[in-house]
């Protein structure tokens, strides 16, 4: 096939890096990793592809989608290429689906394409629309760009037009996706994502990517996920196969921790040289002319050979300066163009162009000439570098017909430069860190510095020249360093702070760092504030877990210690507490100190006074109506309520006692052992004081009053009022008898009676009206109440009282009489009969006659019923009888004679009366 090379040459510099592929229904962009294409034609023109394959420039039986606007003269030779060998079923897939770009406007060779017919585009602005509905397996290439294809395997069964659009992406769109092109290709249908399935080809970059999509074009800004089809690499193109939706795809750099940029290889070298050059004829082989005369001037470029051990992913360029007869002319940089490609293992080369063309005649030499590389396989950052690299001059620009040669050096072979490792070690291993020390050797020419990162070493290629080893570090104080030990090309170790290195030298050199000791200090606090005794002497210390130390007396111990990590215990010491401060993982650093201090506070005895009660019989008290009084040195509380769970107090050492104030009246109570005697520093007792309640026994108090006290002998109704009350002093009483001595049982009132309960100092009352009499001489009346109660606890209890009622002395009460009949009698005298009566008026008792008189008669008889010692009952009646002559004057005094009758009862009262009877005289004439 022919082509223009410098077309070709100049269409490869516009390769892009990324592309989108925009799906159905929305504006999906596509980011072409190629060359982008103006579209000149008028809107709405109707474009038919055609291909004149005199300038195709893609493999054979693929049609060029470039448009070339103009006719554009040639400034190269035209040759021809050597057709691709494709397989003729290849050849036939690729021309049968293929739709030319419809650009294209020069005619279509008759004997290549003469019977093919392609689908035509509509373009208006930057949307190119097909004519017709797409059809399975035919290529359908995006006008803007020949390597953006689609090809359809599946279609539904009305299939419709397909539409490509230009876009153009935002900046914020390029760097959230990590694209490198600003273009974008919205590529769409009407039909049905799944309806169809497609292949999708891209144009491939040079640099690892990965294939992503996103489903609208907000989605660009916000994340890009990726394809998980199947992936081919075909040349200059990436097919996706088997896709059924469109969307937005994009060719993406891959994120990685290595960096892709260019560096510096260990292969430099240091003059070529060049001074003769002769043309000669190319098939003869005969020289033309030895140049020598300054022309023709000679494109010069350099071809770079080196070796690998391994395949890998490589950037290789050259720096260097061109003199020409000793003067400088041109500086060579392809630093700027550095191309990451594939080397296999073994050797390979690279030619580079010099920008500079040879006057023949001239010698020429390349001074500082510095061949690089870069591995930039992230996936295997260790890979080693090239053995070795050389250099030689070459033109491909010798006179036509011509062959050139070089005559003075040929091939140069470059020398590897020394690898130098510098390596950070401690003693003891892990008591340092290596990142935290900067590693030096330096020159006169070349440095090698760093701080070692994932491990403990720096590495470098470094130029010939004696190298200085150094460290420096932010605790270089804290260290002893040791001299730098060199091991070069495997050799024995040379202990020094240089080393000479030159080419093909490898070297590692190691200085190890010894921390400097440090110093722990421990200290001993003793603290005796509740009587304790000990000091510091007393006391000792561990250091991680080893054997006791004791305190000095100054209570301070200096110990020297290697660097690391220290915690301080103390044996327990009884009657001390121990607090520490800064005595765990205590870090001793390098030439550095830390203080621990240990205080030890005597411990003040401890005594719990527990305080129960018992309460089993009439007890209600509980421990808290108890107060508990401790005496002794320094009692923290000494005056406090019981409590069950007990009060915890602290005292000072010595003797102590524990009381309580008792209630005698109703609880006995008891010691223990450890309510008094001597207490120790950090000693614990409990003192328990136990209450029992006493069991009472119910009193009672009885009351019986008379009213009145003192009635008649002859009798008298008198009021008896008792009373019973309950003077226990804890618990009520139940009445359970109530009887009089004389009266016997009492039925008392409804307040007062059998079963009335009394609460303690309760009292109730009854009264009953009785009649009493007696004999004044005679006993008074006594009569005892006794009432019985009991308690819960059927403790019975009685009392007794009683009541006097005495007898006041009645007199007896005594009526006589005397009547005389005739009551009148001749004063010359006559027959009288005397009659008389005497009678017990008394209401209650008897009398007896003790004497009957008669003032004119003496002392009268009486008769057998009415005589003295007659018993008289009350209000019985005696009489008797005598005549006695009667005689006076007229005019005298009557006769009157007066009875007196006398008794006594039986209390020897005596009661008289008198009576008297008249007895008148009449006249008796003479």
């Amino acid at each position: 096939m022919i082509f223009n090379k410098k077309l070709f040459r100049e269409s490869t510099y516009k390769i892009l890096t990324v592309l989108f592929l925009i799906g159905y229904n929305f504006t999906p962009p596509i980011l072409a990793a190629n060359e982008i294409l103006n579209l000149d034609v008028p809107v709405g023109t109707e474009i038919v592809q055609e291909i004149d394959h005199s300038e195709d420039i893609l493999e054979e039986g693929i049609s060029d989608p470039e448009w070339i606007a103009k006719g554009e003269e040639l400034d190269e030779a035209i040759e021809e290429e050597t057709p691709l060998d494709v397989p003729a079923q290849e050849e036939e897939d690729l021309l049968e689906g293929i739709v030319p770009n419809p650009l294209l406007t020069k005619p279509t060779p008759a004997n290549i394409l003469e019977e093919l017919t392609y689908p035509t585009f509509v373009v208006d602005e930057k949307v190119a629309t097909t004519t017709g509905n797409v059809e399975i397996g035919k290529t359908y290439i995006a006008p803007q760009n020949s390597k953006v294809r689609v090809f359809f395997t599946k279609l539904p069964e009305n299939p419709s037009k397909l539409t490509i659009e230009e876009i153009t992406l935002t900046q914020e769109e390029i760097e959230a996706t990590g694209a490198v092109s600003d273009k974008a290709y919205d590529i769409k249908t009407d039909m049905i994502n799944g309806t169809f399935e497609y292949d999708l080809t891209l144009p491939n970059t040079d640099k690892d990517y990965t294939l992503g999509y996103v489903e609208n074009r907000s989605g660009l800004l916000t994340g890009v996920k990726e394809v998980t089809n199947e992936i081919r690499e075909e040349g200059d193109v990436v097919k996706i196969k088997e896709l059924n939706h469109f969307t937005i795809y994009l060719l993406t750099i891959l994120p990685t921790d290595f960096p892709y940029v260019c560096g510096d290889s260990p292969c430099a070298a240091g003059e070529i040289k060049i001074f003769n050059m002769e043309l000669v004829n190319a098939d003869t082989e005969l020289p033309i002319t030895s140049c020598n005369q300054g022309d023709p001037a000679i494109p010069i470029s350099i071809k770079v050979t080196y070796a690998v051990e391994s395949s890998n992913r490589y950037s290789i360029f050259i720096e260097g300066e061109i003199y020409q007869n000793g003067a400088f002319q041109e500086r060579i940089n392809s630093r700027a163009t550095c191309v990451d490609h594939v080397v296999s293992t073994g050797l390979t080369y690279k030619t580079f162009d010099t920008d500079f063309s040879w006057n023949c005649g001239q010698d020429i030499s390349i001074k500082n000439l510095k061949i690089s590389w870069y591995q930039n396989d992230p996936s295997t950052p260790a890979y080693p570098a090239p053995r070795y690299c050389d250099a030689v001059f070459g033109t491909n620009n010798c006179p036509t017909g011509s062959k050139c040669f070089f005559f003075g050096s040929t091939e140069y072979i470059v020398p590897l430069p020394p690898k130098l490792t510098l390596v950070k070690e401690f003693s003891p291993s892990g008591s340092g860190i290596a990142s935290e020390w900067l590693l030096s050797a330096s020159s006169l020419g070349d440095t090698l510095s760093g701080y070692p990162s994932g491990g403990n070493s720096i590495f470098g290629i470094v130029n010939p020249g004696t190298y200085s080893l150094s460290e420096s570090g932010i605790n270089s104080d804290k260290y002893t360093a040791s001299q730098w030990s060199c091991i070069k090309n495997g050799g024995s170790p040379v202990l020094g702070n240089s080393i000479t290195l030159a080419y093909d030298d490898e070297a590692t050199c190691t200085i190890t760092n010894t921390p400097k000791q440090g110093t722990l200090v421990v200290k001993k606090v003793v603290v005796n504030n509740n009587g304790g005794l000990k000091t510091s002497s007393d006391f000792s210390f561990i250091v991680n877990s080893g054997v006791p130390v004791s305190f000095e007396a100054d209570g301070q111990n200096d110990l020297t210690v290697n660097p690391g990590t220290y915690t301080i215990t103390e044996p327990s010491f009884s009657g001390y507490g121990t607090t520490y401060d800064n005595c765990t993982n205590v870090v001793i650093p390098a030439n550095g100190s830390a203080t621990c201090t240990v205080t030890n506070n005597d411990i003040a005895p401890q005594l719990t006074v527990i305080k129960n009660v018992v309460n089993d019989s009439d007890g209600e008290k509980v421990a808290g109506d108890f107060t508990i009084n401790v005496s002794g040195i320094n009692v923290s509380d000494d005056q406090f309520p019981g409590s069950e769970v007990g009060t915890v107090i602290t005292l000072d050492v010595g003797a102590y006692s524990v009381t309580e104030i008792e209630d005698k009246d109703n609880y006995t109570v008891n010691y223990s052992k450890d309510c008094s005697g001597n207490i120790e520093i950090g000693a614990s007792k409990i003192c328990t004081i136990t209450n029992y309640d006493i069991d009472h026994i119910p009193t009672i108090e009885v009351t019986k009053t008379a009213n009145p006290m003192i009635v008649p002998e002859t009798g008298e109704n008198v009021l008896f009022t008792f009373t019973v009350q309950n003077t226990s002093s804890e618990e009520p009483v139940t009445i359970t008898s109530l009887s009089d001595s004389v009266y016997g049982s009492l039925v008392g009132d409804d307040d007062c009676k059998v079963g009335t309960v009394l609460a303690v100092g309760s009292i109730c009352e009854f009264s009953i009206t009785r009649w009493v009499e007696g004999d004044f001489t005679g006993p008074d009346h006594v009569n005892t109440f006794t009432s019985y109660a009991k308690d819960d606890e059927e403790n019975s209890v009685y009392d007794t009282d009683d009541a006097t009622v005495d007898f006041s002395d009645v007199a007896p009460l005594l009526e006589v009489t005397k009547s005389a009949n005739p009551m009148i009698v001749p004063e010359t005298g006559g027959n009288v009969t005397f009659t008389f009566t005497v009678k017990n008026i008394s209401t209650e008792e008897p009398v007896t006659i003790t004497s009957l008189s008669d003032s004119v008669y003496g002392t009268l008889a009486g008769d057998d019923d009415c005589e003295v010692g007659t018993v008289l009952s009350a209000g019985s009646t005696c009489g008797f009888t005598f005549t006695k002559w009667v005689e006076g004057d007229f005019t005298g005094p009557d006769h009157v004679n007066v009875f007196t009758g006398k008794a006594v009862d039986d209390d020897g009262t005596e009661a008289t009366d008198t009576d008297d009877a008249t007895v008148d005289f009449s006249d008796v004439a003479p």
